[in-house]
């Protein structure tokens, strides 16, 4: 694996390379919520996972316990990684309508609005 250096661009650009039949939407997702994976979590960071719900209607919440990891023997779509300790979940109906709202965002990875990220504290 190659370095980046330690900008947005740069990763948004390292998509465009490997992917240059995607459209420059999926390019500025996918190099955000890489950029957020390898230099914006923090160790002891809280993250909220939501499953689609036609699959699980529980919200479960957890704290990050390793830094950034490259797995170079895993499946691809895992091989870039943070450990997490899983401390509780919910039922999706525990929060309120804009919360819920929270986790209907289509991107894989996001900051929650302050407004509503307190819902989440387990």
């Amino acid at each position: 694996m190659r370095e980046l250096r330690c900008d947005r661009a740069a990763f948004v650009e390292a998509y465009k390379q490997v992917y240059p039949e995607r459209s420059s939407r999926a390019w500025k997702n996918w190099g955000r919520e890489a950029f957020s994976l390898v230099h914006e979590i923090s160790l002891g960071d809280l993250i909220v996972y939501p499953p689609k719900p036609r699959i699980d209607r529980n919200v479960y919440i957890g704290r990050v316990t390793t830094v950034y990891e490259y797995d170079a023997s895993a499946e691809l779509q895992f091989c870039h990684l943070r450990r997490v300790t899983w401390l509780k979940s919910f039922p999706r109906t525990h929060f309120s309508p804009g919360a819920q709202g929270q986790l209907n965002i289509p991107l894989a990875l996001y900051k929650l609005n302050d407004q509503y990220a307190g819902e989440f504290r387990p």
